[in-house]
């Protein structure tokens, strides 16, 4: 090889640790699951599934994750990463990329989900499955503004039961003047 095509090599080896490290810096979960035996139709269906979601599925060679974790400062076990490994990703809900990607994984025993990182923290596959049995975002946030809303629909309605009954009693001393018609 050239000097010429040796650095070029190092600048694209460069960038692509530059990329690794973005997407794990950036994402609330990574999860990194070893992909042998699927064949490119199987791994296009996998990427759908998880963009759909708001994820990506990302491929790259083990010493660049490797180095790009370093770089984004995590650490996780060496075995990791060995073998060939897909780094799935999400910086937007995190339950559903995992819900979808445990879907996919019961679906074809080809992907073997080996654990990730989510909020810089080393998780297991037991945490990922954890993390997929909870509700999604929208669902948390929906059921935090209904119960923020109950108190206050309590409380418009305490406010209105005394006007409410001064209303009737007004009525029925009307009726009772104009001779009980209502």
């Amino acid at each position: 090889m050239t000097t010429k095509a040796i650095n070029q090599n190092r600048i694209k080896k460069e960038t692509e640790v530059t990329s690794i490290q973005e997407t794990l810096s950036n994402a609330n979960i990574c999860v990194f699951a070893e992909y042998r035996g699927l064949d490119v139709e199987s791994m296009s269906k996998l990427r759908s599934q998880v963009r759909e979601m708001g994820g990506q599925v990302k491929v790259s060679k083990n010493t660049l994750t490797r180095r790009a974790s370093a770089q984004a400062g995590l650490s996780f076990p060496d075995e990791l990463l060995t073998g060939p490994i897909a780094t799935i990703s999400t910086s937007d809900d995190s339950s559903k990329v995992c819900k979808s990607l445990l879907r996919y994984a019961k679906e074809n025993e080809s992907l073997q989900i080996k654990g990730g990182v989510f909020e810089n923290q080393y998780i297991d596959l037991k945490m990922v499955k954890q993390l997929a049995s909870l509700p999604s975002k929208e669902t948390l946030i929906a059921s935090s503004i209904q119960s923020m809303k109950a108190p206050i629909f309590g409380f418009v309605r305490g406010l209105s039961s005394p006007l409410n009954g001064l209303v009737y009693a007004l009525q029925a001393i009307q009726n009772k003047k104009t001779g009980g018609e209502s």
